[in-house]
């Protein structure tokens, strides 16, 4: 019986104790100590967690972990001997390598695992969209400013073309993207294949306070992953949290296999000041523990010394050591990073996340396109000497994948981008967690970008870079304008029958030109299945103004010392599901259709990489918290619907239904389209609110071509300030 008992080695004294992931300002003031590092564990074996997707089979999904002892060993070590816990050496397994001269040399050199295509259509939509801008700000500066409120209209004026300034790169980065090649990846290894290029990798997973069962099988998937020959792999389980269970666990499971292969670290403190606790952990274990010995010449760590980073609740799929390493075989790569795959999203009624899919599909690729090195946090492989030449990860802002991202590319560094899922997660659902995540994005890119590492001050970016680099942070600025501008506007004319614009048939011909050509290029899609998540990624920048305005303000007043500087928060992890009944056949029915239609172009060439991920319907959990966001959603909905009362209020008085009348009407029910969402996913069954996207996408796109269709079937006599009465309907 005592054989059984797990015996837990004492833990050595190494490195410097700093802080407990950043979730919370701690205020210690406690100076940097010594750490404490449980001596390397020793792997055993673990039930299969997954089977790799094959093409149109279910979509991957995350299941229960179950770990057995004594198993058989998931690797073996270079000398093929297990060490005891003592320390004694054991006989050897009884393994039969390959003899010398079975072994065949091969090179890795020569493999082409990623390049870069042109999407015409894109390239047309882009044209159309710059053309369209220029004719319509034409029009608008020639025609539309000679009125008696011309300040108000030049100020509507420079809000949408703040709103230009955003729509404009994304159109460009859809032109080109970079996607893979279908290469099936580097082999397995077999034992027989002796490669030039053998490398060391290096798995981190940090965690602070993540569930036993979220990081067991996160550790045992990222020890399951099949290694390309000449891979040696090191796992390093980097607990912020200090957690008792989770050491006992890792001891009890791989206590009894090769030694070295993983690693309990913990014991860190944290330093006065830290601000993001993930990016000290990782370096913690980087500088003082796996490359101590290079503290004083970094550029001298091996090319094939690799860090992976896996964050605590992502499951890596058998072929992502085999997939990422070919591209890792070109030494001029620095940082390979693929996308975050999510098993609890379901694109046709998740109003938030949808936005993960459109920034891994179509913003990357294009980003990656141009030379734009990107990092994510997760799901990455970093060569180390690269990695420690900028400094390890950056410790100064919050989201120190952003300026990993930014760092690499300064120092000269070249990235890439593998658009292909290569392991799974979780995405947070209950709106607490969506908007605190958002929250610590925003603050993150604001961090920098108040401040002297601004891209625009890095003399050593590129002058596209300093912009691509901001770009992402200029854009939660004109989502704040803009949408809170254009929310007004209707309202305005109507309220105080101040018009934003002169009417006429210039502006008509202008307007409509526009709305068509920014409608092309902010529905982009490559495939059918991304429409209705393209769409929805467009309502939740509406849907999430009010956290980056918070998230903004924030970031400044910890600039005036007002308040605390912005700490690191998790995202909490928690189902959304399908539609039946009628609406659901009308979908498929569209969907069928859309489908056999895209696939005549050439982007039918591009990997579908997002799937739905079903799970079963039912009411989801209601809010209790983010009362501020839901007073504010609450306000918009209110302006809509006043906005509309007024206009039908004077379509009753006046008997007359004029442009200068409908246009506000219908911006009003186009801008009540994301509060309802909003209060939809908060009170709805996932099937009701599954019902209620699809209808309320219908409602949009509708209120759109109505905006077109009265500039032209209901001409407006030109305004001229008149009073109500005067204005005339005109057929």
């Amino acid at each position: 019986m005592a054989d059984n008992v797990p015996i837990f080695p004492l833990p050595v004294r190494v490195g410097r104790k700093a802080s407990s992931r950043d979730r919370e300002s701690s205020g210690s003031g406690q100076a940097a100590q010594p750490g404490m590092m449980y001596p390397p564990l020793q792997v055993a074996g673990a039930q299969l967690l997954y089977e790799s997707p094959k093409a149109n089979s279910q979509p991957f999904q995350r299941h229960g972990f179950q770990t057995s002892v004594g198993g058989a060993p998931l690797g073996t070590s270079a000398s093929g001997r297990i060490s005891s816990s003592s320390g004694s050496s054991i006989a050897p397994l009884p393994t039969a390598p390959p003899a010398a001269d079975c072994k065949h040399a091969v090179s890795w050199g020569s493999r082409k695992p990623l390049r870069k295509d042109a999407s015409w259509f894109a390239v047309m939509a882009a044209l159309l969209y710059a053309a369209a801008t220029i004719y319509y700000l034409y029009v608008r500066i020639a025609f539309t400013l000679d009125m008696k409120d011309k300040w108000y209209s030049c100020c509507v004026l420079a809000v949408e073309i703040i709103g230009i300034t955003a729509v404009i790169p994304y159109a460009a980065l859809n032109c080109v993207h970079t996607h893979p090649t279908g290469s099936p990846g580097l082999p397995a290894d077999d034992g027989f294949t002796e490669p030039d290029k053998k490398f060391t990798v290096r798995v981190l997973v940090p965690c602070y306070k993540e569930s036993l069962g979220t990081v067991s099988a996160t550790v045992a998937a990222a020890m399951e992953v099949a290694l390309p020959p000449g891979v040696t792999r090191e796992l390093y389980l980097c607990d912020d949290g200090k957690d008792a269970e989770k050491r006992a666990w890792l001891e009890h499971t791989y206590g009894q296999g090769h030694k070295g292969q993983v690693h309990y670290v913990t014991g860190r403190s944290r330093a006065k000041g830290e601000i993001n606790g993930k990016s000290a952990n990782l370096n913690n274990v980087l500088r003082n523990i796996i490359y101590k010995q290079y503290a004083d010449a970094p550029g001298t760590i091996p090319l094939e010394e690799v860090v992976v980073v896996f964050d605590a609740d992502m499951q890596a799929k058998p072929h992502f050591f085999t997939k990422i390493l070919e591209v890792m075989c070109d030494d001029a790569v620095a940082l390979c990073l693929s996308p975050q795959g999510f098993s609890n999203v379901n694109p046709a009624t998740d109003i938030y996340n949808n936005a993960n899919q459109q920034f891994w599909e179509y913003v990357l690729p294009g980003l990656s396109a141009m030379g734009y090195i990107a990092c994510t946090g997760t799901n990455f492989c970093l060569r180390a000497r690269a990695l420690s030449l900028v400094g390890w990860f950056p410790e100064y802002c919050i989201t120190e994948d952003y300026a990993l991202s930014m760092e690499l590319k300064a120092a000269g560094f070249k990235g890439e981008y593998l658009a292909e899922y290569l392991a799974v997660g979780e995405a947070p659902e209950e709106l607490r967690n969506v908007l605190r995540q958002r929250s610590r994005w925003t603050k993150g890119h604001m961090q920098v970008f108040f401040s002297s590492r601004n891209p625009l001050l890095r003399w050593k970016l590129p002058l596209l870079h300093k912009l691509l680099y901001n770009n992402g942070t200029w854009s939660y600025f004109c989502t704040i304008i803009t949408t809170w501008t254009f929310l007004l506007v209707p309202f305005i004319s109507l309220m105080f029958e101040i018009q934003p614009v002169k009417f006429g048939p210039e502006f008509a011909l202008a307007a409509s030109l526009y709305l068509v050509a920014n409608f092309v290029v902010m529905n982009y899609f490559h495939v059918a299945e991304h429409m209705r998540g393209i769409w929805m990624a467009n309502v939740s920048n509406y849907l999430l103004s009010f956290t980056y305005a918070k998230a903004i303000a924030n970031t400044l007043l910890s600039k005036v010392h007002i308040k605390k500087k912005a700490g690191f928060k998790p995202s909490e992890k928690t189902g959304a599901g399908g539609a039946t009944g009628a609406t659901a056949q009308i979908q498929s029915a569209l969907m069928h259709r859309l489908t056999s239609l895209t696939r005549r172009f050439n982007q039918a060439t591009l990997p579908q990489l997002y799937q739905p991920q079903p799970a079963p319907a039912g009411p989801q959990k209601k809010e209790d918290e983010c009362i501020p966001d839901k007073l504010f959603m609450a306000l918009c909905l209110s302006l809509c619907a006043n906005t509309l009362v007024l206009g039908l209020h004077q379509v009753y008085v006046y008997q007359a239904l004029t442009a200068w009348l409908a246009l506000p009407m219908l911006w009003a029910l186009y801008n009540a389209v994301p509060p309802l969402l909003f209060f939809g996913s908060l009170f709805l069954s996932s099937d009701g609110l599954h019902n209620m996207c699809f209808w309320m996408q219908f409602v949009s796109m509708l209120s759109g071509l109505g905006a077109v269709v009265c500039l032209w079937f209901v001409v407006p006599v030109v305004y001229t300030a008149g009073p109500p009465a005067a204005m005339q309907l005109r057929v």
